[in-house]
């Protein structure tokens, strides 16, 4: 509607938001945020769905809604990561409350918490900021579906796959082209292979 401000990014493109009171918004791909076009100052309120970075200016209270919880700051650093069926939530500077499936956390710079099918549990780190503004992704031991979805979204391309159980540690480059990349994550894995049906659509199947 008009009284709303909605900054949408496709598969493959990140951008870059200020917001009135000039606080910075990473948007990463196929990711969007909506926030009122007026009376920012008395309500700094901002709906995200994907994944954003967020710089926000010392101020009143600044809260993030996603589809499974809320975030809210006062002034500070921090990354929301909402995708599928999880929640990832971390500080990098200053002061974070997580509020979702009736738990809350406050979390300091170096902390983080993943809230996934309504149980939260915290993760530390020593990143200054999220390896994706940085053009990269990094995983321990996630399910390999979750990173082929994220291929999908930084490369704009489709990969069938009958949902492999295998779990993958490792780095993708958003910078690669999307061949090197599944070169790098499937290869990594010798039970499966992986082909290339058009130019957008590859499959990964076991060899």
């Amino acid at each position: 509607s008009y009284s709303q401000i909605t900054v949408e990014t496709q598969m493959a493109e990140k951008t870059e938001v200020r917001l009135p009171d000039n606080s910075l918004v990473k948007l990463n791909a196929a990711s969007s945020i909506s926030y009122a076009r007026w009376g920012w100052k008395e309500n700094r309120s901002i709906s995200l769905s994907g994944e954003a970075y967020f710089e926000v200016e010392k101020c009143a209270s600044f809260v993030v809604s996603t589809s499974k919880g809320d975030v809210s700051v006062l002034g500070t650093s921090f990354n929301v990561r909402d995708r599928d069926n999880r929640l990832e939530v971390f500080c990098y500077t200053g002061k974070v409350g997580v509020e979702g499936g009736g738990q809350e956390e406050i979390l300091t710079p170096g902390e983080g918490v993943v809230l996934e099918n309504r149980i939260m549990r915290k993760e530390t780190d020593t990143l200054t900021s999220p390896n994706w503004t940085l053009g990269k992704t990094l995983y321990k031991n996630r399910p390999l579906s979750e990173v082929l979805s994220e291929l999908e979204i930084q490369f704009n391309v489709k990969i069938i796959h009958n949902n492999p159980s295998t779990l993958y540690t490792g780095g993708l480059s958003h910078s690669n082209d999307v061949e090197a990349a599944l070169e790098i994550v499937v290869g990594s894995i010798n039970t499966l292979r992986h082909t290339k049906i058009d130019s957008r659509t590859y499959k990964v199947e076991n060899r």
